[in-house]
């Protein structure tokens, strides 16, 4: 017999996901109309309607319980006790009244540029290590610039007509404040409003093979390392795409346009420190990648990978053969 009424189970189904993460300590990022998880930027909330995905497990609910049951590992008595317990006074999931309909959703536009890319450049090349022809290269193709507003780094995707539907932004303010023992700072990364994330940074070469990144300073660190190690243009043969998160929707965009790639090659983190929500280890990276080249060699691509050989992703990589002076190997 189940020991709460139906109003009861109803109340806690009601109550709003995003507020119990935040009180629960989870960093959550706003991304348009949705929040994202700090740490697993590919758990997605939407705060109207309650529904949750997160991406790279293939894993998605419809309510708070929903979360707990199968993120946390709880069973349904203690997924509903632990809301109605913690969350008394949350909230219900944000709604509107019948009569009226939800907004439409803001334009895409991209930021203002500014005057030049001064500050853009400096924070790329100087503290992340990466070598002035890739950013030159990117700077010249479009597809990078320096907003002018905070003078952040602004990475732009485009479709297959070349028109630029996708704008992230990622901070090169260097003193912005820590989020605590973990070391990230806060917010220094975020796509534009309304970007369509079936689009991303990237760069089209005429090989058979695709690298593919969580990020763009990934990907510009793994093409500074080819530089440093093998012909100065020979990376511009290949495809290299982000897929900003550790789901693969950017992929299966790519590959649809792109018929003549056999190869792919993922380039993921290697998180040797991460945990899932409930403190268990997991390396995000890593699992991911295992899922991806497995579902992919279904499909018939020869799926691989290269991990970071230091540190946690590719620009830690970039940085230690800098300051170790270890071009080769």
């Amino acid at each position: 017999m189940q020991p709460f009424s139906k109003e009861t189970v109803q109340k806690a189904k009601n109550i709003s996901l995003l507020e119990y993460l935040q009180r629960k300590g989870v960093e959550m990022i706003k991304d348009g109309k949705y929040f994202r998880m700090k740490e697993h930027d590919s758990f997605v909330v939407n705060p109207e309607s309650n529904l949750w995905s997160w991406n790279s497990r293939s894993i998605n609910g419809k309510n708070a319980i929903d979360y707990l049951e199968r993120i946390e590992k709880m069973t349904f008595v203690s997924a509903v006790s632990e809301l109605l317990q913690i969350a008394p006074d949350i909230p219900l999931k944000q709604t509107k009244a019948s009569n009226t309909s939800p907004p439409p959703d803001k334009p895409f536009a991209l930021p203002p540029p500014a005057p030049d890319n001064r500050r853009c450049f400096a924070y790329l090349h100087k503290h992340r290590g990466i070598l002035p022809p890739v950013i030159n290269h990117f700077i010249k193709a479009g597809a990078l610039y320096e907003g002018a507003k905070y003078h952040d780094a602004v990475f732009l995707g485009f479709d297959d007509k070349g028109i630029p539907c996708h704008a992230h932004k990622r901070s090169t303010n260097t003193y912005l404040p820590k989020a605590g023992t973990d070391g990230k700072r806060r917010h220094d990364r975020w796509d534009v409003e309304s970007s369509d994330k079936r689009y991303g940074f990237s760069h089209v070469g005429k090989s058979n093979r695709v690298y593919v990144f969580e990020a763009p300073i990934d990907m510009l660190s793994y093409i500074s390392i080819r530089i440093l190690r093998e012909d100065a243009h020979l990376w511009k043969e290949d495809n290299y795409i982000c897929l900003f998160c550790l789901a693969d929707n950017r992929l299966k965009e790519f590959l649809r346009f792109h018929p003549y790639i056999h190869h792919i090659v993922f380039c993921l983190d290697n998180d040797v420190d991460g945990k899932l929500p409930d403190g268990t280890p997991e390396n995000h990276g890593q699992v991911a990648e295992d899922r991806l080249i497995a579902e992919y060699t279904r499909k018939g691509y020869d799926a691989t990978r290269i991990v970071p050989p230091q540190g946690k992703d590719f620009n830690d990589a970039l940085l230690f053969i800098i300051r170790t002076n270890t071009i080769r190997g």
